[in-house]
């Protein structure tokens, strides 16, 4: 288990302890369409054709928001990083 201080159980650097939560964090502040194309795109790797098949979008519509939805994603974890809480 991780502390704010130290090492966690799996090895993981304070540090980099601290990346995971800003990353986590802005992640969570994203609308619940980014968070489900992003896992779906990324993180299941789907193809376009079966990241459509699983949400209301086209292939085209669901490439537009990957795009969105990443982008918002850098400037959250670059807010974050930067300590600038802003909600925009």
């Amino acid at each position: 288990m991780a502390n704010a201080d130290g090492p966690s159980d799996d090895g993981a650097s304070p540090k980099s302890s601290r990346a995971m939560r800003r990353f986590e964090e802005a992640f969570d502040a994203l609308p619940a369409e980014y968070r489900e194309i992003i896992t779906l795109a990324r993180l299941v790797e789907l193809s376009r054709a079966d990241a459509a098949g699983r949400t209301i979008f086209t292939e085209a519509a669901n490439r537009r928001l990957l795009s969105r939805a990443l982008a918002r994603l850098a400037v959250l974890v670059a807010r974050a990083e930067s300590g600038d809480d802003r909600e925009r």
